[in-house]
C-alpha cells in the first residue's frame, strides 16, 4: 500500500468522525506515516539502520510478539529471536535473546488533534519498539492532564470531557516492556467547541403591521455565536426580519392578527435549538365602533354623543370624525371629546350622522344615525277629568301643533290643594286613567305633551273633582259558635261608608270558603255547613256602589266536633228510600226519606248533622226515590214508586225552596212496578218517568210538560219480566235510550227513535237475577257504559260502550256476598268512578275503578242496613259520603281514600262477657283480650287502627266475669287477669281470679289461681294498699262482700280480705272520695242499691252511705259530669230503663244529679270525652231480651252541669253486655269497643269527627 494511499483512508475516516466539511472544523492534520503489516519500519523504507525481519514467516525474526511466540507480549523486556527453548529466558531483562538489549520505544509522531464538543479527536503515528514489543499509547491534552490509553495497535482516541473554548494541545507517549517513551512533539492547539444553547426570553411587542423581538443571548459553547433566525407562528408569507445583536423588527405582518415567536442560535459548529415560544402579540388595528351613540333632535338642530369604541385596535385613539348629511359636514375631534352639535338645520328635516374613531392605523367603522330636528310640541287643551274609587280617568285634545316631531306621550300631573302631585307619563293616546289616589281627596289635573324634543307646556289645569271610595273595614268582628256546623259573626259597621250608601256585607269562613251575606243594616250573619271541630277564622267586608272595601280583622272560632262512633248517627228511625238534595236552598244537602207516614226531610248543616224538619204525608214506604225539578220553579222536586193490593203508583211531591213540599201528583203505573227512572226522553228539557212494570212485562212512560203535570202514560210492551231499567243516550243522538235487565239471564238495550219509540238493541246472557241496571260513563272517554248486579250471584257485571249504542261483552266483578244496590262515584279523589255495592247480609263493598272499566282493590265493611246507596258530601270535608235507607237511615263519612267509617268487628267462639285493651306485645298499639262463655279469654293483637289479628286463647277456670290488662311485676309487661265467679272447679260458687303473667311478646306464663269471695262479678286492679304494687279487689255478688288481694309486685298475692258490702254486689268503680290519698269504692248492688266505701289502709273497707237507684241496676262508670273537681257516678238500671248520674260527697254522701230515660235493659256504662269538647259524654249499651230488637247505644253528651245533653243514638251489630273504651289508633280520640252477645262478636267503633 502507498503512503499517499493509506493516508487518504485516515482523511475519510477523519472526516466521518469529526464531521468533515462542517463549519468551524479544524484543518485536517499532515499526513502521518503509515506501519504496514508485519513491518517494523523506523523510518523511510530506504533508511540505512532498518531492523527487518521480513515477512512475518521468515526464520529469525524479531515478532512484535504473537500470542503463539515463546516470547509473548507480556515477556517481560523480551526481545524472541527462537524458540521457547532458548537460552535468553523469559526473565532476563532487557536483554535481547542471543545478546541484543531493548530499549524504551520511540516517542510517537505526527501527533494531529481535531476539535469535537467539550471533546478532541487525537491521531499519531507509530512509534518503534527498540527491541521490546508496544504494549500501548499513553495521550495526555494540556491543560488539564486528561489522558487516554490505548492498545498499541490503536493510533487514535477520543479524549473526553474537555472545556469548550479553552485551547488544548496533546502529547503522546509509547509505552513496552522497558517503559514508556518520551512524550511526542505537542500537537497543534485546538479548542473544542459545540452548537449554541436556545436564546432565553424572547419578549415580542406589538407594532402596526411587525413586532420587536428582544432576546437573551445563548451560551456559545466554545465558538462565538455568528447569527440569529426568528420563524413566526403562523407563517406569513413575505415578513421581513431585520436584526440587530439580541434584536429584531418583523415586518409584513398582518393588523389585529395574534402572532408568537422563537429565536434559533448558529455559530462556527452549526444550528441551536428554537428558543421557547414568545408572548403572544396581537398586532394593532383600527379601533372598533363608538358604542353608545345618541341622536338628539333639537329645534334647528341635532346633537350626537358617543362613547369610545370597545376596542382602540391596540392604539391609542387619535380622534374621531363626525360627518353630517345632506350638506356633507365633516368635523374632526381630539380623541377626548365625544360629543358635537350641528346648528342651523331645518325642523323636519332628516339627516344622516356617521361617527368613525381613528387611531394610528386607521380609520375604523363607522356608527350611523338619522334624526330629525324639532321643536317641544303645543300644550294640549280641554283637560277632562271624571272621580272613580281612588282613581281619576282623563280626556283631552291634542296638541295644535307638533312642532315637526310626533307626540309620543304626555305627562299628565294631578293638583290637590294647589299641590302638584307625582307626574304620569303614558302613551300617545289622549285617555288615560290614574289609579291609587287618595280616596275622597279633590283633584285638578293639568297635561303636557311630548315629543323627541322636548317637552310642552303644561294644559289649563281640568275642572276639580273629588275621588269616591268603597267602604272601610267593617269593625270588633265576633264569632260564636253555635254548634251543627254554624257560626254566628257580629260587627259594627265601617267608620267610612266611601261617601255612597252600603249595599251589603259578605261574612267569609276560612279555610272552608264558605260565606253568609247579608243587607247593609243588618250586622250580624250566620255561616253555615261548617266542619265539626275545626278552627275557623272570619273576616267581614262591606260593600257599595264602587266595590268591595278592605277585609276587617278575622275573628275566629272552633266548631263543635259532631260524634262519629263507627259511623254516623242514627238519623230516623225507619226509611225505605233516601236522596240527598239541597231541599231547602242554603247551599248544604240535605235528606229527603220516604217512611211510613210519608215522605220527610232532614236538613244538613253541612257538618254531617241532619235535623228532622218536615213530614208530607203521601202513601206509606216508598220506594226507588229520586229528585228532580219537574215543574222548572227552580225547586228540588222528588219522586217515589208505592206499590199495596196488586195496583203500583209514582208519586210526585213538589218542593217550595224551603225543605217542604206542598203537593203531590199520583200516577198509575200497574200492577207491580219494580224500577223508575228519571230521564228527558224527547230531549226538550222536561222531565219525563220511565217505569218497568215486571208483572206486566210492560215499560210505562209518563212525559213531562215542564209545569210538574204529565201527558197520559204511554205503555211500551216488552216480551219477558223486567228487573230493572236504566236511561241514557247510548248513540249519542240525543235521545234517551234505555237499558233493561230482565227474566233471570238476560239483559237488553233499547234504542230510542224519532218516533217516540224504542228499537232493540244489543241482548246479553246475564249472571243469575240480573237488577239494579245502570248507565254511567266508567272509562272517562264520554261515552256511557252499562252496569248491572247479579242478585242470585256474589257479583256484579260492566260493559262498555262505543257511543253508536254497541257494548262490549260485560265482564263479572266478583263481591262477597249477594249485592242489594249498586252505586257509581269516585270515593278517592283520583276522578275515576268507584263500585259501592251493598249486601243483603249487612256488608259493603267498596271497589277501586281504574278509570278503564276496570274495578280492584275491594274493601268490605260492616253497616247496620241492606238499602239502595246514595252518595254526597254531607259534612263538607270534599269527600263522598253514604246513606242507606232502612232501619234506620245508615250514614257513613268517607274518608277520602276509597274507603268509609263505619264499626269493625272481632269474631268470638262464645258469647263475650267483658273486653280490655293494653299493648301486650311492646309495638305501642293497644291489643284485645275478650272473655267469653266458653271458659276462654282470646287474646287479638292490634293494628293501631281498630283492626286486630288472628285470636289466641287462654284457658279460664270458669266463664270469666271481667278480665283486665295491667302490669303486676313492674317489668313493662301487661299481664292478664280474669274474674271466675264459679271458681275452680266448676259448676261450685267458691270464686277465684286467674293470673297469666305476660312475656312482652304477646303471649303469656302458666296460669296461677287466687282464691276471692263468692261469684266475683266485677273486678278491679289498682294500688289500694298505697305500697306502689297493683292489688286486686272482685264485688262478690254470692257472699255480698268485695276481696281484696294484696299484690307483692312479681304477680302473686296475699291471701284475701273479706269486707262486706251492700247485698250483691255488681259493679265497682273507686276514687279517692275523701282525699286521704287511698282508693275508696263506690259498689253497685243488684238489688238497687250504691254505696260508697271508705278503704282504711288495713285491707279492710268500710261501708258509708248508700242510695236506692231503681230495681235492678247492673254497672258504673265514673267522671266529673258537672265540672266541680269531684267525682260523679253514673248508674244504669236495667228494669227501669233510666241512667242516674250521682254526685259523690267528700263526706260520702250520694245525691241525684239527673236520671235520664234509656232504651230497653241498659247493661253497660262507660265514660269520656268522646266529642273532645272538655267535658266528659256517657255511653250506654243494651242487651234487650227480645231477639230482633232494635239493637243500639247511646250517647249523652256532657255538658259540664248537673245534667246531660240530647241523647244520639248508634246502632250495633246486636245485643250488647259490656262496653269500655281506649284510643285504639293513637289519634287522641277515645274509642269504643261492645261485647256484643248475640251477634258472638266485640263491636270496634273508631271515633272520628263530623
Amino acid at each position: 500500500m502507498s503512503l499517499r494511499g493509506s493516508v487518504g483512508f485516515i482523511l475519510v475516516l477523519l472526516a466521518a468522525a469529526v464531521g468533515c466539511g462542517d463549519p468551524g472544523v479544524s484543518p485536517l492534520p499532515p499526513e502521518p506515516p503509515v506501519r504496514d503489516a508485519g513491518v517494523l519500519d523506523a523510518g523511510a523504507s530506504d533508511d540505512a539502520g532498518v531492523v527487518d525481519a521480513g515477512a512475518s514467516d521468515d526464520a529469525g525474526v524479531v515478532d512484535a510478539g504473537a500470542s503463539d511466540d515463546a516470547g509473548t507480549s507480556e515477556d517481560a523486556g523480551v526481545l524472541d529471536a527462537g524458540s521457547a527453548d532458548d537460552a535468553g529466558t523469559s526473565e532476563d531483562a532487557g536483554v535481547v535473546d542471543g545478546g541484543m538489549l531493548a530499549e524504551v520505544p520511540s516517542p510517537p509522531e505526527a501527533v494531529v488533534a481535531v476539535s469535537g464538543d467539550s471533546a478532541a479527536r487525537v491521531f499519531w503515528t507509530a512509534a518503534q519498539d527498540h527491541g521490546s514489543p508496544l504494549t500501548g499509547y499513553i495521550v495526555t491534552a494540556s491543560p488539564g492532564g486528561a489522558s487516554e490509553t490505548v492498545a498499541p495497535d490503536v493510533l487514535e482516541v477520543q479524549v473526553a470531557g474537555l472545556t469548550n473554548g479553552t485551547e488544548y494541545t496533546f502529547t503522546v507517549v509509547a509505552v513496552n516492556a522497558v517503559g514508556p517513551s518520551t512524550p511526542s512533539q505537542p500537537s497543534e492547539p485546538v479548542t473544542p467547541a459545540g452548537r449554541p444553547s436556545a436564546p432565553a426570553g424572547v419578549v415580542a411587542t406589538a407594532e402596526v403591521r411587525g413586532a420587536t423581538l428582544t432576546w437573551t443571548a445563548p451560551e456559545a459553547n466554545g465558538s462565538p455565536v455568528t447569527r440569529y433566525a426568528v420563524d413566526v407562528q403562523p407563517a406569513v408569507e413575505g415578513a421581513t426580519v431585520d436584526m440587530t445583536g439580541e434584536q429584531a423588527h418583523v415586518t409584513g405582518l398582518a393588523n389585529g392578527t395574534p402572532y408568537t415567536f422563537t429565536v434559533r442560535a448558529w455559530n462556527a459548529v452549526g444550528e441551536g435549538p428554537a428558543s421557547a415560544t414568545s408572548n403572544a402579540i396581537t398586532t394593532p388595528d383600527v379601533p372598533g365602533v363608538p358604542l353608545d351613540v345618541s341622536f338628539q333632535a333639537e329645534d334647528g338642530a341635532a346633537a350626537v354623543s358617543w362613547s369610545a369604541p370597545a376596542s382602540d385596535g391596540g392604539h391609542a385613539l387619535t380622534g374621531y370624525t363626525v360627518t353630517l348629511q345632506p350638506g356633507d359636514v365633516t368635523r374632526t375631534l381630539p380623541a377626548a371629546q365625544t360629543q358635537t352639535r350641528f346648528t342651523d338645520l331645518a325642523n323636519g328635516a332628516a339627516y344622516t350622522l356617521h361617527v368613525v374613531a381613528l387611531n394610528a392605523v386607521g380609520t375604523g367603522p363607522e356608527a350611523t344615525g338619522t334624526v330629525t330636528p324639532a321643536r317641544p310640541p303645543a300644550a294640549p287643551t280641554d283637560v277632562v277629568a271624571v272621580a272613580g274609587m281612588g282613581q281619576l280617568t282623563l280626556t283631552w285634545t291634542a296638541p295644535a301643533s307638533t312642532g315637526g316631531s310626533p307626540v309620543t306621550a304626555y305627562r299628565v300631573t294631578p293638583h290637590a290643594a294647589g299641590v302638584p302631585g307625582t307626574a304620569v307619563t303614558v302613551g300617545p293616546d289622549t285617555v288615560t286613567t290614574l289609579t291609587g289616589l287618595p280616596r275622597g281627596t279633590t283633584f285638578t289635573v293639568t297635561v303636557a305633551a311630548l315629543n323627541a324634543v322636548g317637552t310642552s307646556a303644561d294644559s289649563e289645569p281640568s275642572a276639580a273633582v273629588t275621588t269616591h271610595d268603597v267602604p272601610g273595614a267593617p269593625q270588633t268582628p265576633l264569632a260564636t259558635a253555635l254548634g251543627n256546623g254554624r257560626v254566628r259573626v257580629d260587627w259594627t259597621p265601617p267608620a267610612s261608608n266611601g261617601g255612597i250608601p252600603l249595599t251589603r256585607y259578605v261574612v267569609r269562613a276560612g279555610p272552608s270558603g264558605r260565606t253568609a251575606t247579608v243587607a247593609a243594616g243588618v250586622t250580624s250573619a250566620t255561616v253555615l255547613g261548617l266542619g265539626g271541630g275545626m278552627h275557623h277564622a272570619f273576616t267581614v267586608q262591606a260593600s257599595n256602589a264602587l266595590g268591595d272595601g278592605p277585609l276587617s280583622e278575622a275573628c275566629d272560632a272552633n266548631t263543635p266536633c259532631g260524634l262519629g262512633l263507627g259511623a254516623g248517627p242514627r238519623l230516623s228511625d225507619q226509611a225505605s228510600s233516601v236522596v240527598i238534595a239541597d231541599f231547602n236552598e242554603d247551599g248544604l244537602p240535605d235528606v229527603g226519606y220516604t217512611d211510613a207516614f210519608g215522605v220527610g226531610v232532614l236538613l244538613g248543616d253541612g257538618a254531617g248533622g241532619l235535623a228532622r224538619h218536615h213530614i208530607f204525608t203521601t202513601v206509606p214506604n216508598g220506594r226507588e226515590a229520586q229528585v228532580a225539578d219537574f215543574n222548572q220553579d227552580g225547586h228540588a222536586d222528588l219522586v217515589f214508586l208505592y206499590t199495596a193490593s196488586g195496583s203500583a203508583q209514582a208519586t210526585v211531591v213538589f218542593g217550595d225552596g224551603t225543605g217542604r213540599f206542598t203537593a203531590k201528583r199520583d200516577l198509575a203505573s200497574g200492577t207491580t212496578t219494580g224500577s223508575l227512572v228519571v230521564t228527558d226522553l224527547e230531549g226538550d228539557g222536561k222531565q219525563d218517568l220511565v217505569m218497568a212494570d215486571w208483572g206486566s212485562r210492560m215499560l210505562r212512560l209518563f212525559h213531562g210538560d215542564g209545569r210538574g203535570d204529565f201527558a197520559p202514560r204511554h205503555d211500551v210492551p216488552f216480551p219477558d219480566d223486567i228487573r230493572s231499567v236504566a236511561a241514557g243516550d247510548f248513540n249519542g243522538d240525543g235521545l234517551a235510550d234505555l237499558f233493561l235487565t230482565h227474566n233471570n239471564f238476560n239483559a237488553t238495550v233499547l234504542l230510542a227513535d224519532a218516533t217516540g219509540g224504542f228499537q232493540t238493541g244489543q241482548t246479553f246472557h246475564t249472571g243469575l237475577y240480573p237488577s239494579a241496571a245502570k248507565s254511567v260513563d266508567l272509562n272517562g272517554d264520554g261515552k256511557l257504559d252499562l252496569a248491572y248486579a247479579n242478585t242470585g250471584a256474589s257479583s256484579f257485571a260492566v260493559a262498555l260502550g262505543d257511543g253508536t249504542g254497541q257494548f262490549g261483552a260485560f265482564a263479572d266483578i266478583p263481591v262477597a256476598n249477594t249485592p242489594t244496590s249498586l252505586t257509581f262515584v269516585d270515593m278517592d279523589g283520583d276522578d275515576h268512578l268507584d263500585a259501592v255495592v251493598n249486601h243483603d247480609t249487612l256488608n259493603l263493598a267498596l271497589l277501586r275503578g281504574d278509570g278503564a272499566g276496570g274495578f280492584n282493590g275491594r274493601q268490605d265493611f260492616v253497616v247496620s242496613s241492606s238499602g239502595r246507596v246514595v252518595v254526597g258530601d254531607l259534612d263538607s270535608d270534599g269527600s263522598q259520603d253514604l246513606l242507606m235507607a232502612g232501619n234506620p237511615i245508615h250514614f257513613l263519612k268517607g274518608d277520602g281514600r276509597g274507603g268509609v267509617r263505619t264499626r269493625m268487628e272481632v269474631a268470638t267462639p262464645a258469647i263475650p262477657t267483658w273486653a280490655a285493651t293494653g299493648d301486650l306485645n311492646g309495638d305501642g298499639k293497644l291489643d284485645l283480650a275478650v272473655a267469653a262463655s266458653n271458659q276462654r279469654v282470646n287474646v287479638s293483637l292490634g293494628e293501631g287502627n281498630g283492626r286486630f289479628g288472628a285470636l289466641r286463647t287462654l284457658v279460664t277456670p270458669s266463664n270469666a266475669s271481667a278480665v283486665v290488662i295491667v302490669d303486676l311485676d313492674g317489668n313493662g309487661w301487661p299481664d292478664l287477669v280474669t274474674a271466675n265467679p264459679s271458681g275452680t272447679p266448676a259448676p261450685t260458687l267458691n270464686g277465684n281470679v286467674s293470673v297469666w303473667m305476660g312475656d312482652g311478646a304477646g303471649g303469656f306464663g302458666p296460669r296461677r289461681e287466687f282464691a276471692t269471695g263468692l261469684a266475683p262479678n266485677a273486678l278491679l286492679a289498682e294500688d289500694f294498699t298505697g305500697d306502689g304494687k297493683v292489688d286486686l279487689v272482685t264485688a262478690n255478688s254470692s257472699d255480698h262482700t268485695v276481696s281484696l288481694l294484696t299484690g307483692d309486685g312479681t304477680g302473686g298475692f296475699a291471701a284475701r280480705q273479706d269486707s262486706r258490702v251492700t247485698e250483691v254486689p255488681i259493679a265497682l268503680a273507686s276514687t279517692d272520695v275523701d282525699g286521704d290519698g287511698r282508693r275508696d269504692l263506690v259498689v253497685v248492688g243488684y238489688t238497687g242499691y250504691v254505696e260508697t266505701v271508705r278503704n282504711n289502709g288495713t285491707g279492710i273497707f268500710t261501708r258509708k252511705q248508700s242510695v236506692s237507684i231503681g230495681s235492678r241496676p247492673r254497672s258504673i262508670a265514673l267522671a266529673d259530669f258537672n265540672g266541680d273537681g269531684r267525682m260523679d257516678a253514673a248508674v244504669a238500671d236495667s228494669t227501669g230503663n233510666t241512667v242516674t248520674v250521682l254526685s259523690i260527697a267528700p263526706t260520702w254522701g250520694l245525691s241525684t244529679l239527673t236520671t235520664r230515660p234509656t232504651a230497653s235493659t241498659p247493661y253497660g256504662l262507660v265514660a269520656a270525652d268522646f266529642d273532645r269538647d272538655g267535658k266528659p259524654d256517657l255511653v250506654v249499651v243494651y242487651n234487650p231480651a227480645n231477639l230482633g230488637s232494635d239493637y243500639m247505644f247511646s250517647v249523652f253528651p256532657g255538658t259540664g252541669t248537673d245534667t246531660l245533653g240530647p241523647v244520639v243514638r248508634y246502632t250495633t251489630r246486636g245485643s250488647v253486655v259490656a262496653v269500655t273504651s281506649a284510643d285504639l289508633d293513637a289519634d287522641g280520640r277515645p274509642d269504643l269497643i261492645t261485647s256484643q252477645g248475640t251477634h258472638k262478636s266485640v263491636g270496634v267503633f273508631m271515633n272520628f269527627c263530623l
